[in-house]
């Protein structure tokens, strides 16, 4: 239920919107905050994945203040399991499972649905933690090498950091073989090739 090979630190600042949500796990007024609703949670958590789904992906955090603040949760081991398992049990077809990671001591809870063209270009740092291959992994490297400049020009993105736990040079470099195999085509070639195709399959 860990995944240590997460990062919290740069949603911490991160402006929240359409791809992206922090959720403290408690409510009410300064010093007398109380947890929230276990059932009302996991419905949050199941309606946030679900939009993320039918959109670009994007990320839920839970425990995190609106200012950044790391506040945790406090929740036995028996409800934090349910509320992981909200986007499988209450969704159809079943999303991952939620995970939590350490920072500041504290837990936080994460549930996340970042699918292969998860396009936002202020993405700057991509954590590959699973097996890529061919057009999934060129497009998924892709989205993080996108530019980006803030309308206020405080800030320019020229590049992108990608960060690779699974070793997938090797898958990179053939998918890059595979795909340079259509060099020196022109487009209305390969447009006229397929469009063929697709008309002997129709009769």
């Amino acid at each position: 239920m860990d995944d240590r090979r997460f990062d919290v630190r740069p949603f911490l600042e991160q402006k929240e919107g359409q791809h992206f949500e922090r959720k403290s796990m408690r409510h009410g007024a300064a010093g007398r905050k109380r947890s929230r609703n276990r059932q009302a949670m996991r419905e949050e958590v199941a309606q946030y994945v679900a939009a993320f789904a039918n959109a670009d992906g994007g990320v839920l955090l839970l425990g995190i203040e609106d200012d950044g603040t790391v506040s945790g949760h406090d929740l036995p081991a028996e409800a934090l399991a349910a509320l992981l398992g909200a986007p499988a049990a209450r969704l159809d077809p079943p999303q991952p499972d939620g995970f939590v990671v350490m920072h500041a001591d504290r837990e936080v809870i994460v549930a996340s649905k970042l699918l292969t063209g998860f396009d936002a270009s202020w993405n700057t740092v991509l954590y590959i933690c699973k097996s890529l291959k061919e057009h999934n992994l060129l497009q998924a490297i892709a989205r993080v090498n996108r530019l980006y400049e803030e309308s206020n020009a405080k800030r320019e993105k020229q590049f992108g950091f990608i960060i690779d736990y699974e070793g997938l040079l090797g898958e990179l470099d053939r998918a890059l073989s595979t795909y340079n195999a259509f060099v020196g085509y022109e487009p209305a070639d390969l447009l006229r090739a397929v469009t063929g195709r697709v008309r002997r399959s129709r009769n």
